[in-house]
């Protein structure tokens, strides 16, 4: 009996180190808790690491900076998954997204599996090799996979332009629509010069041209990346071409009509920069896109 009462203390002793070395469950990561994270699918390995910030990193090089937003998002997403329940799905027969996340020497800290739920916003995961379980974030509608891409594009930085109305010294628009609503602006001695698609400066109004200019400042991003487009010149809908102070900067963009299933997408246009291609929504842009009659003076004081 004395045996007994003594082994049954230890045993529990035993079992619950046991339970509290079990990290099968502990699917909740901190951005803290790493400074190297790998996103393995079926295809490919991407690699991103942190210095003063998070970059791709391919063959021990750093590629470029990543989209705030972006890993903002990815690791919102691994500190709050949470456990929904047991699965009855095989870790052995793999998963489509294996993560990774290691400390700057290599040594891995954890490794996570996810399958995506078909039409669901949940996730079949594994911990560390563990049992599966059904992980999901409350509240969240779509699937958190959407996060996990080893596309180097899907990470690059979506800004497109940072604009300070004040800051605009010239600005042209090319409408390959309508081309006679084409019209450039120019500041000269604090007044504007609009000039038509011919070169030859109209009658604007100084107070039109400024509330249209002071519409435009704000933040243009994305919607995503590519890393070739092969576009039609028949296609292409609108040029900008922007100049701005101090110091002094120029960029240009030239947006093309964009098609799903042969018909002609509404909401993106694809985009393309001396150094970058993509889409981007109407949305974003359209303010640009003004005709020059809404800027020429209609009545005479």
């Amino acid at each position: 009996m004395m045996k007994t009462k003594i082994f049954f203390p230890i045993f529990l002793a035993f079992f619950c180190l046991i339970v509290s070395c079990n990290t099968d469950t502990d699917f909740s990561t901190l951005e803290s808790d790493c400074q190297i994270v790998e996103i393995i699918d079926k295809a490919k390995t991407l690699t991103l690491e942190k210095d003063t910030a998070w970059y791709v990193s391919s063959d021990n090089s750093p590629q470029f900076y990543c989209d705030k937003h972006k890993i903002t998002t990815f690791f919102n997403v691994l500190r709050d998954l949470q456990l929904q329940g047991l699965s009855s799905y095989d870790e052995k027969l793999g998963f489509e997204f294996e993560i990774r996340i290691k400390k700057k020497n290599g040594k891995v800290v954890k490794t996570l599996g996810f399958n995506p739920v078909p039409n669901s916003p949940q996730l079949i995961g594994s911990c560390n090799g563990g049992k599966c379980y059904i992980v999901a974030i409350p509240g969240l509608q779509e699937n958190p996979s959407c996060n996990f891409s080893t596309d180097p594009g899907y990470w690059k930085n979506l800004s497109l332009l940072d604009l300070v109305a004040e800051k605009i010294s010239f600005l042209k628009v090319v409408n390959y629509i309508d081309t006679l609503q084409s019209f450039s602006i120019k500041i000269n001695d604090n007044a504007f010069l609009v000039q038509d698609f011919f070169g030859k400066e109209v009658d604007a109004s100084q107070s039109r041209v400024r509330g249209f200019l002071g519409s435009l400042s704000g933040v243009y991003r994305a919607k995503e990346y590519f890393e070739k487009l092969d576009l039609d010149e028949k296609d292409k809908i609108f040029s900008l071409s922007i100049e701005t102070f101090p110091p002094l900067e120029s960029i240009g963009f030239d947006f093309y009509k964009k098609y799903s299933n042969g018909k002609p997408d509404f909401n993106l246009m694809y985009f393309k920069t001396d150094v970058s291609c993509g889409t981007v929504t109407y949305y974003d842009f359209e303010r640009f896109f003004i005709e020059l009659n809404l800027l020429i003076e209609t009545e005479k004081n």
